[in-house]
């Protein structure tokens, strides 16, 4: 957990400073219970008893933390945005694929691995994406989508300078695209309970992105 985060969210009165002073161990666990709990229902439903008693923590200690059950959602939204971008910043530092098809591919792939290794986040963006009120989630949302915006970006303009990709298809177009793909699939691979679990995302993926492919080369 980034404390410098932390730092700012008490200059903006999001947490107290009792909070920031809290042992890292401590915070951890408070943001692991909150987050278990508002990824396994909408806001409204979860209560500061459950998140106290997950946590280990009497209610009275959260109110001192962070004042109100907002503050605490607050709090939960700016890590998970965070430890995304980082997960994701590594990932692409790492990446070994040349194919942009292949790129675009792996890069929704990954937010297996990336829901395996962090279920909490995975379940929190889940939520906010599909569940959750628009004004409650609208600038978390944007700002998740802007980084995978922003990944697909750098990957379609690589493509296109590499004459993998068409170069009279605007890149907001693909970038709209493939993103709209990507979102359309989390849906129904982790939402949408009337799709057979027999429906395998990888090989979706791989037939959605043959069609788009075969237009756009």
């Amino acid at each position: 957990m980034d404390e410098n985060i932390i730092v700012r969210l008490e200059k903006e009165k999001v947490v107290t400073a009792t909070f920031r002073k809290l042992s890292p161990d401590k915070k951890d666990k408070i943001y692991k219970a909150a987050l278990k709990l508002f990824g396994e229902d909408v806001f409204e439903a979860v209560l500061l008893e459950n998140i106290a008693k997950t946590a280990k923590v009497s209610k009275g200690s959260l109110i001192q933390y962070f004042g109100f059950k907002e503050n605490l959602f607050l709090f939960l939204a700016e890590i998970v945005v965070s430890n995304y971008k980082s997960c994701f910043d590594n990932y692409f530092l790492n990446e070994s694929v040349i194919r942009t098809k292949d790129r675009i591919e792996q890069f929704v792939l990954s937010h297996k691995i990336f829901r395996k290794n962090n279920k909490g986040e995975f379940d929190f963006m889940l939520k906010m994406f599909f569940e959750n009120s628009y004004k409650l989630s609208g600038s978390f949302v944007s700002r998740i989508y802007d980084i995978q915006k922003e990944y697909l970006k750098k990957i379609i303009e690589r493509g296109v300078q590499s004459n993998q990709l068409r170069r009279d298809i605007k890149v907001q177009y693909l970038i709209l695209i493939f993103h709209s793909i990507f979102i359309g699939l989390l849906r129904e691979r982790f939402l949408d309970k009337s799709v057979s679990q027999k429906n395998d995302f990888e090989q979706t993926l791989h037939q959605c992105l043959n069609i788009v492919f075969n237009g756009i080369k």
